[in-house]
């Protein structure tokens, strides 16, 4: 469906070779979990590569996908925080984002400005 590259964002691992894609990432978010500094960073990098595009972002959990898209909303589009999170509100099935979550997000705004992650 025009997809290159799956991130996942589930516990578990799925071999996503067998639908034929070379290109992934796995980023293990538990329920309600965050990302690490080390974990956001390689999603941000990954994601922009010009093989990796269009990246399909896939988990179980709504809130962690949702806090992914805020974040490169935030961190590579040069939205604001306020935005960020109100499309991470909107893939969230209109549910705000877990407390921890905009906490999280709040924190790396607090060190990175708008867009510093653009490639």
């Amino acid at each position: 469906n025009g997809v290159n590259t799956i991130v996942s964002l589930d516990d578990r691992m799925v071999d996503v070779g067998r639908y034929g894609f070379e290109s992934f990432l796995w980023v293990p978010l538990g329920a309600r979990a965050v990302p690490t500094e080390r974990e956001a960073e390689r999603f941000l990098k990954f994601i922009q590569r010009r093989d990796n595009q269009p990246v399909h972002i896939s988990s179980a959990a709504r809130d962690g996908r949702a806090t992914m898209v805020a974040l490169l909303r935030y961190a590579i589009d040069g939205w604001t925080m306020e935005h960020a999170l109100a499309d991470g509100q909107r893939l969230n099935g209109g549910a705000a984002l877990s407390p921890q979550h905009v906490t999280w997000l709040r924190a790396w705004a607090a060190s990175h400005p708008p867009g510093s992650h653009r490639r």
